[in-house]
């Protein structure tokens, strides 16, 4: 990784080189299940029209997540976290936090599961982030998302809407990918 000027460059490998400002950084006050050792996240944005967003890894170029905003899969969600989940994050009003969940997708057969269990939080306003572990069995660890008509996608399969964001060209193309607000 590369930096200067409020940038640093990564070369990934499912992206190619990117440049991300040093302000767009999530760094994870608790990792990812599985990839605790990974703290430096940026959040990219392939295409506007598809909701799916990835969560690049910056320690550990080959690891990216698919994420998803959790009330386009599930209407309603609102898991419920303890006072102390927010104050670790520094989160004081719902305004500074943004929820993501993780995807999975499988190929043959074509399926998508978020899981609704385990939130990522992040503040949005410092950029720390951390992976909750709910207790409530009301939301699971596999919710089928396959077929999203209601991710805002005019009726378009799930199948499609992974097609178009993982068959882009996005290395080294800046118009293309973009890191989130």
């Amino acid at each position: 990784m590369k930096g200067g000027k409020g940038k640093v460059t990564v070369k990934t490998q499912r992206f190619g080189e990117i440049r991300v400002e040093t302000g767009k950084i999530i760094t994870m006050r608790s990792g990812i299940l599985g990839f605790e050792h990974l703290v430096r996240y940026v959040l990219l944005v392939q295409d506007e029209k598809i909701p799916l967003r990835w969560l690049q890894s910056l320690d550990d170029p080959s690891v990216a997540f698919v994420v998803v905003d959790p009330l386009l899969v599930q209407p309603g969600y609102q898991p419920e976290l303890d006072d102390a989940d927010c104050e670790s994050l520094g989160i004081t009003s719902g305004e500074d936090a943004a929820m993501l969940v993780v995807v999975t997708i499988r190929s043959r057969p074509f399926s998508m599961s978020a899981n609704l269990r385990a939130p990522v939080i992040i503040n949005a306003v410092k950029r720390t982030a951390s992976q909750f572990i709910l207790r409530d069995p009301a939301y699971p660890i596999h919710h089928d998302c396959t077929d999203r008509g209601r991710w805002g996608l005019d009726g378009t399969s799930g199948a499609a809407a992974f097609s178009s964001i993982s068959s882009a060209s996005m290395a080294g193309d800046d118009d293309q990918l973009k890191p989130c607000r």
